[in-house]
């Protein structure tokens, strides 16, 4: 529960950096910026990439969850939260955690580059949402476990 609230106040840190820099001008007003390489950033494209995340951020871990649940079918545990069900499931936690953040940190680099910080609010709360919902309990503990 500690690395969840960790991860989820990085979240928040990360919103909070994006509304508060000041992003300078690449040229003064009077002068013609270089063409970027990039172009216009198009924050829907991001937007599509953090959809791919987001569903990476489910399935991956459900995926890896699997030959869990088949190792504990095999061995049942003594207890439910216990050292080894925790070593064995936390990492695919964390794993989910990562990539959930790196959808607020696209909508960071989003909000940077076009010079928008509201354009970090998408992203960040699809990330929340993907938080409040991989939230760690014991009755999710219970289910890796049992088959």
């Amino acid at each position: 529960m500690l690395v969840w609230g960790v991860l989820l106040a990085s979240q928040g840190m990360i919103v909070l950096v994006s509304q508060t820099a000041v992003v300078k001008p690449l040229s003064p007003p009077d002068q013609v910026a270089p063409a970027s390489a990039l172009g216009a950033l198009n924050p829907h494209v991001f937007m599509m990439i953090a959809a791919i995340i987001a569903l990476a951020a489910f399935a991956l871990p459900r995926f890896l969850l699997q030959s869990i649940r088949r190792h504990f079918v095999a061995n049942p545990p003594v207890e439910v939260i216990s050292r080894e069900v925790m070593t064995r499931v936390l990492p695919v936690w964390i794993v989910r955690w990562a990539l959930l953040e790196s959808i607020t940190l696209l909508g960071f680099v989003v909000s940077m580059l076009n010079n928008d910080p509201p354009a970090i609010y998408p992203f960040a709360g699809a990330a929340l949402v993907g938080f409040v919902l991989s939230l760690p309990n014991e009755q999710k503990l219970r289910a890796v476990v049992s088959a």
